[in-house]
């Protein structure tokens, strides 16, 4: 029998995933509280219309005509920029007649008697404007308290060129087809990815609507590629990260102008593949396996640390062979795979503490590999009990289809 020690490799998979690289993921992050005095605690910092008053922490309506309503903030600083997203909340705490709502065109809802109160509203808005009108609609008599403007799309970027043709809102990020900066429209955050390192990118859409060849890309560090999917859904995709770009884009690629075409992006995951294993040129991980494209005399390779001049039992398993050799352990006394299945190879580790998955010089693998495992051979022991009887006895014993290590017979002395 063989007895095996502990396994010396780290993610012999190629399942491990690391942390999302992107931050708000999910589009909802908002920057910080850009209103003063939104609980109403001092009406210096609004414009109180016609039959608007401030009491109590409340904006009050008192039959105020059509129109009136309250402006924040400061009077004479903006709290707004046009074209930028921004998450209002506010609470309406009663309604007696009229309604009451953010001004239109700034969004055009509003809220009257029919509702129940105190009714919490959340809009999410793109400026029209660089204040914020808390207003009414017929003459109206309401209270409104707790209002709060805060920015969207935190650690995005939209393209300087193009602002309008990016938002942020309640369904994520959405891009739209516009006329200010030609056929690209674009929204991106820097320093997510790494030169040579393989990513495990996770979508999803909410919704889109595309004409012609229209697509919406990423970039993979030198230049743009259509997203796999581009419907409705959560979808996955596996790539290496190429040039010297660190930036990861959203971008709606329209050849064929269109003012229809959009695309709307709820969640976005860009996870690093590969913990603990290092990739020369050609090879990748994807979804549990590493590949590689053919590329002669590069290796895969993870240290192993601890493992010198000690027998070790290596196994993997190879698929989606088309051609080439792999040679397993590096290139000296390595075992050399040509096809799909598993293998099995011994090795004395001597100096050199890493485990080499190369692709032959010469004679580039192109396939994958998977389920790599690294373990010492421990000693074993093969008993039986005898009564040797204080006489001489000759041991005799054969050994065949010897691979690596050492056997000895003993009597340890009994």
């Amino acid at each position: 029998t063989q007895a095996l020690g502990s396994e010396e490799v780290t993610n012999g998979d190629f399942s491990a995933e690391g942390s999302n690289l992107v931050d708000n993921p999910n589009f909802t992050d908002t920057g910080s509280e850009l209103v003063t005095d939104g609980d109403f605690s001092s009406s210096a910092n609004w414009y109180e219309g016609t039959g608007c008053t401030i009491s109590g922490n409340q904006g009050i309506f008192t039959s105020a005509p059509s129109g009136s309503g309250f402006t924040g903030n400061n009077l004479n600083a903006a709290i707004c920029v046009v074209g930028k997203s921004y998450k209002v909340t506010y609470t309406i705490d009663s309604i007696t007649s009229g309604s009451v709502g953010l001004r239109h065109p700034f969004t055009g809802t509003y809220y009257d008697n029919t509702s129940s109160f105190p009714l919490d509203v959340t809009e999410y808005v793109v400026a029209d404007d660089t204040d914020i009108y808390i207003q009414n609609s017929g003459t109206t008599t309401a209270t409104v308290s707790s209002v709060s403007v805060k920015e969207l799309g935190a650690d995005w970027t939209e393209e300087v060129g193009d602002p309008d043709s990016v938002s942020f809102g309640e369904n994520g990020l959405t891009i739209i087809q516009s006329t200010d900066f030609g056929t690209d429209n674009r929204a991106y955050q820097l320093n997510v990815t790494s030169a040579d390192k393989s990513y495990k990118v996770t979508y999803t859409i909410f919704d889109s609507s595309y004409t012609s060849t229209n697509k919406v890309q990423y970039y993979n560090g030198s230049s743009y590629v259509d997203l796999p999917e581009q419907g409705a859904g959560t979808h996955t995709f596996y790539y290496t990260r190429e040039g010297t770009n660190d930036i990861w884009i959203f971008n709606l690629a329209t050849p064929t102008t269109s003012a229809t075409d959009f695309v709307t992006i709820s969640s976005i995951s860009v996870q690093e593949l590969g913990e603990g294993w290092t990739l020369g040129t050609g090879w990748s991980i994807g979804e549990d396996i590493a590949s590689c494209d053919g590329t002669a005399s590069s290796s895969l390779y993870q240290n192993v640390s601890g493992v010198e001049n000690t027998t070790y039992k290596i196994t993997g398993t190879v698929s989606n062979y088309t051609s080439g050799t792999l040679q397993v352990g590096g290139s000296t006394n390595a075992l050399e795979v040509s096809e799909d299945g598993a293998f099995i190879h011994y090795r004395v580790w001597t100096s050199d503490p890493n485990l080499y998955l190369k692709s032959k010089p010469g004679d580039g693998f192109n396939g994958s590999i998977t389920n790599i495992s690294v373990k010492e051979i421990a000693t074993s022991y093969l008993t039986q009990a005898v009564s040797l009887s204080a006489k001489t006895w000759k041991i005799i014993y054969s050994v065949s289809d010897y691979i690596a290590g050492s056997v000895s017979a003993t009597d340890y002395g009994a």
